[in-house]
Formats: C-alpha cells, sequence, structure tokens
C-alpha cells in the first residue's frame, strides 16, 4: 500500500457528549499509539494502555490495509467534557526491520512495507522538527554550537552579535541592570522579593494547584453543575450531576448559570462553607419535582457538630407536582444566609431547626399548596400546618436556636390553610423587618409545643410585620415573652375576598400566662390592629402594652357584639395608653371600646380617643382597686347633665340628674321623700364606670318642709346612720356616690353621707 496521509497526530475536543473519535492515518500495531489527556487547566497526562480501545490496527499490507480506525475514550462512564483534549500520536521504532540477502527474493509486499515504515519515520521526525526551533533558511551557516551540560548549567539560552547561539551568564550585559540582582538570587523567595512580589502572594504562586491558590489568595472555589454533566435543558435529570459539584465544591461555591434544571431527588449538603449561587434571579430556575422528597437539605450531625458557612442565593426555585417534602431544612447549621431567592408551588417552606445566626433576606414563597396538611419536621412536635418559615428547638434544654434576622420576607399561602411563620420551643432571639404574610391560616403563631417550665420562645422585635387575608388569626401568641411589635399592620381585611372565607375572628391573640406558657412582656406600638371579624386584640397574658395604635373593625363585624379589646380574666399589668379606636371610616360596630373582665389586675386605659363603641367605651367588669381609668375621650353623647336639676317632690332621683354634680329639689306643703335611681341604671349612665369612681353629687332643700332620700335597688347608703338621708327645710347636703360593681347584672352603688 501507500501511505497517502501526511500526519501522523490527531487532536479531539472533548463536548461532554463523544466518546468514540476517528482518527485517518495508518497505525501499525496498538503499541504504536500514545493517547494523552490535556484538563480545562492544561495539565496533560498519558493515558493508560488499558485505559482506551482502539481500532484500526495492522501493519499495512500491499494491496491495502487499515488506513485509521477510533479511539473510545470515557473514564468512569462519562464523556470528557468541554475544554479538554484528547491527543492521538503514532510513533513508530527509528530502525529498518527488514534484511535483504543477496541473490534473495524481493517480495513486493516486503519491499513496500519497508518504504512505508520509512515513509512514517519521515513523518515522525518531520511532526518533531515542525515544533523546533529552526534558524530562517536565508540565514548561512556553520552555527555554533551550545557548549557541554556543566558549562551550560543556571546559564541562560540566548545568541551572541552575530545570531550565534550562546550560554550567557546572569550578569552579563544580555540582561537589563534592574533585572540582573533578580536572576542572581541564591533563591527563589529572595528573587520574589527583588521582583517586588510580597510575603503574602509568594505562597499563592507556590500552590501546586489552581484550587490551592484560590484558597491561599482568598478566592473562592467555583466550580458549575455543567462541569459535572448536568444539561440544564429543564429535561434531563441533574441530581446526581449537581450532588457531585456539591461535593468538589466545598469549601467553594457551585454557581449555576441560567438556565433550568430539573431536579428528580434531593440536594444535600453535609458539609460547611458551601454556597449555591445563581447567575440571576430571574434566570437562574431549579425545577424540583421530586413527590414528597425534601428539595435542599442542610445539615450538620448533631447539635454539638455543626456546619457553617451555608448559603442559598439569587436564583429561582419552581415545583412540579409535590406530595410532601420541605423547600429547604436548615438543621444543625450555623452563619447560614439565604437571599434574593424566589420560591413557588412548595408544598411548604424553610423549616429552620437547632440554628445559630441564620439571615433570610428578599426572599418570597409563593403559594403554598401543602395547607393543612402537617409536614415532615425535626424534632418530637409537629407544626400545626404547613408553612412559610418555620423556626424552632426542643424544649428539653438538649439544644438552642439563636438570632434569626428575616428581612424583606413575604409568605403568600394564597389561602390554603397553610401558616405563614410559626415560632416553636427554646428559639430565641428573632429579628423581623419588613416580613409579611399574605393569605395564611395565622400570620405568626408563638408555641410553647413542649410545655417546657424553663425553654421557651424569648424576645422578638418585629418592625414592619404585615398580615393581611388571614384565614383565622393574624397574630397569635400562645406562650414566650419579650416580643416587640412596632410600625406594624396586623389585620385580617376580613371578607376581602370570598377565599379568606370571612371565618376568622381575632386579628390579635395574646393566650393565659399559664404555668408553662410564660405570654409575658409583648408590646405594641404605632400599629394598625383589626378589620377582622371578632375582637381585634384579645389579651390575656401579662405585662402586655398597647400604644399609639390605631385600632378598627372589618366589614363583617357584627354590630354591637364585640369589644375592640378585650381583657380577659387573668390578665394584669396591661397598659392601653393614647390608641384612637374606628379610624378611616371603618364600620362604627364595636360594642365596647375597652371590655375589662372579672379576674383581671391592675389595668390601665388612659389617654385613649374612643370614636363611635355603640354601647360603651369601656367596659368595666373587674373589680380591681389599682386598675384605673384617665384622660380618655369619646364621641358618645353624654347621658350626665352638666348642671343641677330642679326635680318635683315625690319624683325618683333619676340617674342623670344625680350624675350630674347638684339637684335643688322643693316638695309640697309637708314632710316628703325621694328614692334614688338604681345601681344598674346609675352604671348604665355612665361613660366610663370605673369602680370606686367616687361621684361627687350637691343635694339642695329649698322647700320648707323636711326631704327623706331612701335607697334604689343595688343602692346603699353608708354614713348615714338610719338608712337613708335626711335633709331638713332650706338645707343642703354633700353625698359621694362610689362604683361599687360595674358588673353587668351585678351593678352595685354605694352613697356617702
Amino acid at each position: 500500500m501507500t501511505i497517502t496521509v501526511s500526519t501522523n497526530a490527531v487532536t479531539f475536543l472533548g463536548n461532554g457528549a463523544t466518546t468514540v473519535f476517528s482518527y485517518g492515518f495508518a497505525m501499525p500495531a496498538a503499541a504504536n499509539a500514545t493517547l494523552l489527556y490535556t484538563d480545562a487547566l492544561g495539565n496533560q497526562t498519558t493515558v493508560a494502555p488499558g485505559g482506551y480501545a482502539i481500532t484500526g490496527v495492522g501493519q499495512p499490507t500491499a494491496g491495502g490495509g487499515p488506513q485509521g480506525g477510533t479511539v473510545t475514550y470515557a473514564p468512569g462512564g462519562v464523556p470528557i467534557a468541554a475544554g479538554t483534549l484528547l491527543t492521538l500520536m503514532r510513533t513508530v521504532p527509528d530502525v529498518q526491520p527488514n534484511s535483504f540477502s543477496n541473490q534473495g527474493g524481493l517480495w513486493p509486499s516486503v519491499v513496500e512495507a519497508s518504504d512505508d515504515n520509512l515513509a512514517m519515520q519521515i513523518q515522525q521526525l518531520a511532526s518533531g522538527l515542525a515544533r523546533a526551533l529552526l534558524f530562517n533558511p536565508a540565514d548561512t551557516g556553520p552555527f555554533a554550537t551550545f557548549p557541554p551540560a556543566a558549562q551550560r548549567a543556571l546559564g541562560l539560552a540566548g545568541f551572541d552579535g552575530s545570531g550565534n547561539p550562546i550560554v550567557a551568564q546572569p550578569s552579563s550585559a544580555l540582561v537589563s541592570t534592574v533585572m540582573q540582582p533578580v536572576v542572581a538570587a541564591s533563591s527563589l523567595s529572595s528573587a520574589e522579593s527583588l521582583f517586588g512580589i510580597s510575603t503574602a502572594v509568594q505562597p499563592v504562586l507556590a500552590a501546586s494547584t489552581l484550587a490551592g491558590a484560590r484558597n491561599v489568595f482568598g478566592v473562592a472555589n467555583i466550580v458549575t453543575p455543567q462541569q459535572y454533566g448536568a444539561k440544564g435543558d429543564g429535561v434531563t435529570d441533574d441530581t446526581a450531576a449537581i450532588n457531585a459539584a456539591i461535593v468538589a465544591s466545598a469549601p467553594g461555591v457551585v454557581f449555576f448559570p441560567c438556565a433550568t434544571y430539573l431536579i428528580a431527588g434531593t440536594l444535600a449538603i453535609t458539609t460547611g462553607a458551601v454556597s449555591l449561587v445563581g447567575e440571576n434571579y430571574q434566570g437562574t430556575v431549579l425545577q424540583f419535582s421530586n413527590g414528597a422528597l425534601d428539595c435542599i437539605t442542610v445539615q450538620g450531625a448533631s447539635y454539638a457538630a455543626q456546619i457553617y458557612g451555608f448559603k442559598l442565593e439569587n436564583l429561582r426555585i419552581n415545583h412540579g407536582t409535590k406530595t410532601g417534602g420541605r423547600t429547604l431544612l436548615l438543621a444543625n447549621v450555623s452563619q447560614a444566609v439565604v437571599r434574593d431567592v424566589y420560591v413557588s408551588n412548595c408544598w411548604t417552606g424553610f423549616e429552620i431547626w437547632n440554628t445559630n445566626n441564620v439571615v433570610i433576606d428578599n426572599v418570597v414563597i409563593q403559594n403554598i399548596i401543602g395547607g393543612y396538611a402537617v409536614p415532615a419536621h425535626m424534632g418530637l412536635y409537629a407544626p400545626p400546618g404547613c408553612y412559610g418559615v418555620y423556626w424552632h428547638s426542643p424544649g428539653d434544654g438538649s439544644a438552642r436556636s439563636d438570632q434569626l434576622t428575616t428581612t424583606s420576607v413575604v409568605v403568600n399561602g394564597n389561602f390554603s390553610g397553610a401558616i405563614g411563620f410559626i415560632w416553636d420551643g427554646w428559639a430565641n432571639t428573632w429579628n423581623m423587618f419588613m416580613t409579611t404574610a399574605l393569605g395564611v391560616n395565622f400570620g405568626l403563631w408563638v408555641k410553647n409545643s413542649a410545655a417546657s417550665a424553663n425553654y421557651w420562645p424569648d424576645y422578638l422585635i418585629a418592625d414592619n410585620f404585615v398580615t393581611d387575608g388571614v384565614i383565622s388569626i393574624g397574630l397569635l401568641i400562645e406562650a414566650g415573652r419579650s416580643m416587640s411589635f412596632v410600625n406594624s399592620t396586623i389585620t385580617n381585611t376580613s371578607g376581602d375576598t370570598p377565599a379568606q372565607g370571612s371565618a376568622d375572628t381575632n386579628a390579635v391573640y395574646i393566650g393565659a400566662d399559664v404555668p408553662n406558657s410564660h405570654t409575658a412582656v409583648i408590646s405594641f406600638s404605632n400599629c394598625e390592629i383589626g378589620n377582622c371579624k371578632a375582637q381585634a386584640m384579645v389579651i390575656l397574658g401579662r405585662n402586655v402594652t398597647v400604644t399609639g395604635c390605631d385600632i378598627y373593625a372589618g366589614v363583617t363585624t357584627p354590630a354591637n357584639t364585640y369589644a375592640a379589646v378585650e381583657i380577659g380574666a387573668g390578665a394584669q399589668d396591661i397598659a392601653i395608653e393614647g390608641n384612637n379606636f374606628e379610624v378611616y371610616g371603618a364600620t362604627l360596630t364595636w360594642k365596647y371600646g375597652v371590655l375589662v373582665d372579672p379576674g383581671t389586675f391592675r389595668v390601665l386605659v388612659e389617654g385613649n380617643v374612643f370614636y363611635g363603641a355603640v354601647t360603651r367605651s369601656i367596659q368595666w367588669n373587674n373589680s380591681d382597686q389599682q386598675s384605673s381609668s384617665v384622660g380618655n375621650i369619646s364621641d358618645n353623647p353624654p347621658m350626665v347633665s352638666p348642671s343641677g336639676q330642679s326635680v318635683a317632690s315625690g319624683a325618683t332621683l333619676l340617674a342623670a340628674w344625680m350624675l350630674g354634680g347638684a339637684i335643688n329639689v322643693s316638695g309640697p306643703g309637708a314632710a316628703w321623700t325621694m328614692n334614688t335611681d338604681t345601681a344598674a341604671n346609675i352604671v348604665a349612665a355612665l361613660q366610663n364606670p370605673k369602680i370606686f369612681a367616687a361621684i361627687p353629687l350637691l343635694v339642695i332643700n329649698s322647700s320648707v318642709y323636711a326631704l327623706a332620700i331612701g335607697a334604689g335597688s343595688g343602692v346603699t347608703f353608708t354614713g348615714n346612720g338610719s338608712g337613708g338621708f335626711a335633709l331638713p327645710a332650706q338645707s343642703q347636703r354633700m353625698l359621694m356616690i362610689d362604683i361599687v360593681s360595674p358588673v353587668l347584672g351585678s351593678e352595685a352603688v354605694t352613697v356617702y353621707g
């Protein structure tokens, strides 16, 4: 045969898909083949003969023989990635293997094989010379040769004034005066210092790998899922490739170029300092189609062996048909950040368990489809339903969560019955800023599921916390203490849309401080509260302060049924100060502005503006002498005359007259009597029938006959010694009216004189 191809080597480009490569030149034997692999960083290795398969091998013969074939190379069954190379070379021995004897036979096939071998040797030499340093053909020789190795050692290859090759010493004029000290330095570190390379950078240059140099220089190790076989086409399952990238990145970053990555499994992270970062908030999409599996889990081995430094940033998480599983689990994790993430159509949201210093910033969780279903969870106590964010720890003291910060976080349950935010167990310090719950069953639910006597939720600052479209209760606090809500809008928007259901109750419900609930030290300042079906606030706990808030009814609130704020039995140390009741044209439907139930202690209602309570601005039903009401303003028409009344003999002293401050009476031509109004009517005539109110009454008998005053039902007299008051003709007497019990149905009044 003839050798018609002038090459003896070929280079193949990796593309992440091809494993069989074709070559088009003769390969006499497999031993003549050499395969080189070059990675993306330019590192080159020789592939062992057993690491690949080659076809088309055979000694060329007369009449035709193999002229090329294929090379199959797929280490571990994975095609070589884009940016890598394979080079196939043919190398034949520099010998002439055939012997031709005198007068012997000259077989054409043998002669041709010798010629073929000679042609391949020439090609081999030509290939080497093509990569050699050659003189220009116009140059004339002869040229000087380099001296022996001993004389070349530590020298520099160069050329003299005639262009002849020489070996120059560093101190010669061939090296500039600036560089001579660098070249002549006795050590690499000395040369680097002379060259202006700082000691901080020297370890970077000395690193054996690019990843090592990045770590020394403080640059993260960055990999992409595509490097590990991800397609990002939204069709191919990329779970294995992404998990491989996660393992390879630690510590470092898995960077997701804009694409849709289909994930049919779970992305599991069990080591620290791993970041999943998208290229674009809109363009990088993690599309989970994994049934009831969790989507992303970041989990340390135990509370004592937490992992640090996880980040999830700048991407979108979509869900296909989900039947369970959490979007994100952070368990036994510290210093984690979730930022610039949009989640849609999840079964449930983020569970955060036994963590320290977690930040959730600029995150939207849209449409929680799990609704009332109880999802998978860490620990003994299940959440009461699916949720947006669930932060908790055990209540037995075995572990604790500290410092959760949520900023610009929106959870939209889309009226599925899911809960916006849940806080439970020994989890302390929640910094909540611009955090919103929409279309949820409960906006924020604070619990102590373990009924622990020592470990419960503690310390919350909520600035601009917003609830809207709430199905049940906007803010439900069953346990926990030291919570402050400022500049917040806690409303249910009852009846605003059919999906909301109009079956909600309160905007705020604060449970009783019973043993092992620790519901105390809770404040509201400059908030909007209400727009619900029942009371805007029910307060049963301790140390609750409501200051400078707007409290208003909703369109579904039944008229003359509920108080705007009800302070229930067991509540104590409650202050309702400087608030506005019924604003912005809301329906005037409250029965009372504030209702103080029996069994409450140390309640202060001061400086409030009541607008449009149907029955009374404040209804006091307790008998606590330390409770007080001062300086409140009401628009209810006064039921007490501001001036004295002149009444005829035999008339009943009506409550309105008695509470007018003075009564001038004149009777018939004989001694005569009058009875006071009933205690129930006297209490009803007051806008603020506070216990022991001490209302003065001046009685003037202007007639010439004696007047006897008797007690109406529920009224007792004290200080007269005879069960009634007697006023001689043309005399006057100062009395004092005290409200002993303002409780409806049990009203009692005492008159002193």
